[in-house]
């Protein structure tokens, strides 16, 4: 029985070592393999800001040869994405490097970890093209779309020295900007509550960059600005104007309509516009431009009539568009009187 028992435990032993010979000898094994895909991408060295193309990972095909196990250690690794640093002269802008992958993927220290022995790589080279991002300082101009609202003044808060926009953007976009600037807009509704002749602070005017680079981050986005609305409204003295009577031809019919003397100019009174219609009528104290005038209707001249014969009407002052009349109303009195024989 012990003999039996003996026989049986070197029995096993041989079979183990020999299995263990065997897949010694199966993972010692070197075969080549073809076409395996291998995942690159192209990184900067530290402190290098710009931009690679291509940018995003790319697949090339390697062929090795290995035992079965550096295969698997190999295959397990496929999904990885090894790092090939680029190397870059930053003194440059634009520059195009053509990159000898095979060389590069041989010093990669992912792939000597796994003593594979590269025999080729395709492709084998590949131009990479890196550009530099350079920063940008944008002169800012305000920009005033206040309508009718003329300012006397807009001007930065920093009055030393005007702010500008820090942007950083790659070189080619820098070049494509020439003489670019930012807006600082002021529109209509900014400033219509505003009071006339006083320097006012405007907070958060948005700025405006050109389209190209409208969305690149920017070091601000807004600015303040000190404002004065001006006081474009002025006065002028009327001394004289004729008092124009204005009703239906069918009152000169049944009535005659009088002035009195006294009543027929109306002297002395304060019209307020614009800075430039004034400045017009300045010009031309005659001007037609400017008159008087009173308004009435059939059914005023019958109660007048019917109330002694006179009615006391306001005078208008008809003056351009936007001038009106700032002095005290004045009133006048009209006589109505029936007439005796239709009118010729």
């Amino acid at each position: 029985m012990k003999n039996l028992l003996s026989q049986a435990a070197t029995l096993l032993t041989v079979t183990v070592v020999a299995m263990l010979v065997w897949l010694y000898a199966e993972d010692a094994n070197i075969e080549t393999y073809t076409e395996q895909s291998v995942r690159v991408q192209f990184v900067l060295p530290a402190g290098a800001e710009g931009l690679i193309t291509p940018s995003e990972p790319i697949t090339v095909l390697v062929d090795f040869d290995g035992s079965n196990g550096q295969y698997q250690q190999f295959d397990e690794a496929r999904d990885e994405v090894f790092m090939i640093t680029l190397p870059v002269d930053q003194s440059l802008d634009l520059q195009t490097r053509d990159i000898d992958i095979r060389n590069q993927i041989e010093q990669s220290e992912r792939l000597a970890e796994l003593g594979i022995n590269v025999k080729g790589v395709t492709p084998e080279r590949i131009s990479v093209t890196y550009e530099k991002y350079v920063e940008v300082q944008l002169p800012i101009k305000i920009q005033q779309e206040t309508g009718p609202i003329k300012l006397a003044a807009a001007t930065f808060t920093e009055t030393e020295q005007s702010p500008r926009v820090r942007i950083t953007m790659l070189a080619s976009q820098a070049q494509a900007l020439g003489e670019a600037y930012a807006i600082a807009r002021i529109g209509e509704d900014d400033v219509a509550s505003l009071d006339k002749g006083i320097s006012q602070q405007l907070t958060g005017v948005p700025l405006i960059l050109p389209d190209a680079i409208a969305r690149l981050p920017r070091s601000i986005s807004s600015v303040d600005l000190l404002v004065t609305v001006a006081d474009d409204r002025d006065t002028v003295q009327i001394d004289r104007r004729p008092i124009l009577l204005s009703y239906p031809p069918s009152i000169n019919e049944r009535y005659i309509i009088e002035l009195e003397e006294s009543d027929r100019f109306i002297t002395t009174f304060e019209l307020e516009g614009p800075r430039d219609q004034i400045a017009l009528i300045k010009e031309d104290p005659a001007s037609k431009d400017v008159w008087a005038s009173v308004r009435f209707s059939n059914e005023e001249a019958d109660a007048a009539v019917a109330n002694g014969g006179v009615i006391s009407k306001a005078v208008d002052i008809i003056a351009p568009r936007g001038v009106v009349l700032t002095s005290e109303i004045v009133r006048v009195a009209i006589k109505v009187i029936p007439r005796q024989t239709p009118a010729n």
